[in-house]
């Protein structure tokens, strides 16, 4: 597969992990069986978009932090997404040479 070809995948997956997540956040997921397969991605990455609004406003001012009871602003969804980009591509590689070395 093209390294290109490779990366805008990779891109997309995370792009829609991060909308999957933000929906679970919204509680505008209904299935439970869903949301348990989404709070895998979910509960980690809400934990670092937490740690990072909270920096962001406390540096900047800016207020993208959580608005109370923990509930995180809308546009910090987008960091969400950019965050997951490399920790896709890491695990992607990683599981690949794990099954290449299985099947060899």
């Amino acid at each position: 597969m093209r390294k290109n070809t490779y990366i805008g995948i990779v891109v997309g997956v995370s792009s829609f992990q991060a909308y999957l997540s933000y929906l679970l956040h919204s509680d505008q997921i209904q299935v439970v069986a869903l949301q348990w397969v989404i709070s895998v991605f979910y509960m980690p990455l809400y934990t670092v978009l937490l740690i990072l609004s909270g920096g962001i406003e406390s540096i900047s001012g800016w207020n993208i932090g959580p608005t109370g009871m923990g509930y995180l602003q809308n546009e910090i969804w987008f960091l969400g997404a950019i965050i997951l980009i490399p920790v896709n591509y890491i695990l992607s590689k990683w599981c690949y040479r794990l099954i290449s070395r299985k099947s060899s």
